[in-house]
């Protein structure tokens, strides 16, 4: 009795499938309005922060716009007098900086650019003419006009904006003071890390996408829950299970049903025989079927009636 009680549990819960699947699809639809909401707001949010990271690269790209058309003059190399100084020809002697947002210079050290050592010059830092006088010697030394060498482009940008951060006093100032105080320019100017978004999505696609892919799982799951119902109550049908051995009554209602229609069919076709003048044949001798083989042919009649039979039901 209590596997009966489930049986019809299953059956009456198949027949709820619809109205499951329209909450799960309404449930779905009101996670993808959310979700949608939140990465348009978090996109708004992040504006200002890409915005002023880009403003800060954007002024290392201005000094190249001062460059000429390269000519076929051979480079010479001036020589340049500084004060508690020597110029710097490679960039592997530039030093380091933490700038991951190019504030100032880069990975690099403005001072070291120029030629200029921040931890050997004491109490007696670089004064602005002693500046302009490394800016222009190493400007010439590396202007691209006349310099034809690898990287000679990059290191003249490189030393156009050491200059114009050394030369402007609060640029300076600001520079010297962040240069043992990373955290504090994290806390001004962010980490390199930069959030960028992909581009925007039509809601309406995703949303109508999700849905179909609800309404597909709901009729897959409740199709394969139905088709395990019929199953059963097919078998228990054909084979006549008791209430012990798995059926139930609307097991035995069909097997009933199925056998009155096997047994009409039979008479049908007597009939028919009769009715085209075909005389019955006599039954030819040969081995009896056992009552097991009976069965089984009894089955395999009984089967698809029993199918049909249950398909029917609401």
């Amino acid at each position: 009795l209590l596997y009966t009680q489930q049986l019809l549990t299953m059956t009456a819960n198949a027949r709820l499938a619809p109205c499951r699947r329209v909450w799960c699809t309404l449930f779905l639809l009101c996670i993808v309005v959310f979700s949608s909401c939140a990465t348009v707001m978090a996109q708004e949010s992040d504006n200002g922060a890409a915005a002023s990271a880009e403003s800060g690269s954007s002024s290392s790209e201005s000094s190249k716009g001062s460059e000429e058309a390269p000519k076929k003059e051979e480079p010479q190399s001036p020589k340049v007098k500084q004060n508690n100084a020597s110029s710097s020809s490679s960039s592997d002697d530039w030093g380091s900086f933490y700038d991951p947002n190019n504030i100032f210079c880069g990975k690099y050290d403005c001072y070291k650019i120029l030629g200029f050592d921040y931890e050997t010059w004491g109490s007696a830092p670089p004064t602005l003419k002693e500046i302009t006088k490394s800016y222009r010697g190493l400007s010439r030394l590396w202007h691209p006009d006349k310099n034809k060498a690898k990287g000679a482009r990059e290191k003249f940008v490189a030393i156009a904006k050491a200059y114009e951060i050394l030369t402007n006093s609060e640029k300076r100032k600001e520079f010297d003071y962040y240069r043992d105080r990373p955290d504090e320019y994290f806390q001004k100017y962010g980490s390199s890390v930069l959030w960028t978004y992909a581009p925007k999505s039509d809601a309406s696609i995703i949303g109508l996408v999700l849905f179909i892919l609800a309404n597909l799982f709901t009729y897959y799951a409740q199709r394969n829950k139905y088709d395990k119902v019929a199953n059963h109550l097919i078998r228990a049908a054909v084979e006549d299970w008791s209430a012990r051995e798995g059926g139930s009554t609307e097991s035995i209602e069909i097997r009933e049903k199925a056998l009155a229609i096997l047994a009409e069919n039979r008479e049908k076709a007597i009939e028919a025989a009769q009715s085209n003048g075909d005389t019955p044949k006599k039954k030819e001798k040969g081995p009896r079927l056992t009552s097991k083989e009976k069965r089984e042919k009894e089955q395999v009649e009984l089967r698809p009636i029993c199918a049909k039979l249950v398909n029917e039901i609401d």
